[in-house]
């Protein structure tokens, strides 16, 4: 799929958080599909991964954007190959950022990561004793990968994605 669909086309990945349980967690749907519409215009490769929680309530997921991404939602192998073969991927409270987090190689912007109201999730970013609070990353973590305490509304995701791609950039520079 890779090789055919997106080979020279870098990809940005968003994983949905779509569940009954503790829904103030959840994605906000209508922005993330704007933020996907805002990067395809950059020419990227936007691609949503649903929630396997409720992968068909879409509220408007234009299927362009989840094509690879609904096999990703049930199949590891799948999701790992597209979080490392990303540019960036995107997420909110959930299961599979774990993947992200815990790797020092995978590309991530991690928005609402502290939420008032939440059952799991801390209200404060001091509420993660592994979270660097100062660059808010985790310990291990590296310059493209990065928390933040920001609703996922479409304006905080671009300015965090924007400023990813300036971080982006500068490490590329320094690096050649």
């Amino acid at each position: 799929w890779h090789s055919i669909h997106s080979k020279d086309t870098p990809i940005v990945t968003i994983t949905i958080r779509n569940s009954k349980f503790d829904p103030v967690r959840n994605s906000k749907v209508p922005e993330w599909v704007r933020f996907a519409e805002y990067v395809e215009s950059l020419g990227y490769k936007p691609i949503i991964i649903p929630d396997s929680d409720q992968p068909f309530d879409e509220e408007g997921l234009p299927p362009r954007f989840t094509d690879i991404g609904l096999a990703a939602t049930y199949n590891m192998g799948i999701r790992l190959h597209l979080y490392q073969k990303a540019f960036v991927n995107c997420y909110v409270p959930n299961g599979p950022g774990i993947f992200a987090i815990y790797s020092t190689n995978i590309n991530y912007i991690y928005m609402k990561g502290w939420l008032e109201g939440a059952c799991i999730t801390p209200s404060t970013v001091d509420g993660y004793y592994w979270i660097d609070p100062v660059a808010l990353r985790p310990y291990w973590g590296s310059d493209l990968q990065s928390w933040n305490g920001d609703d996922d509304t479409f304006e905080n995701i671009k300015k965090h994605f924007d400023e990813f791609c300036i971080r982006f950039n500068k490490k590329r520079v320094s690096d050649s």
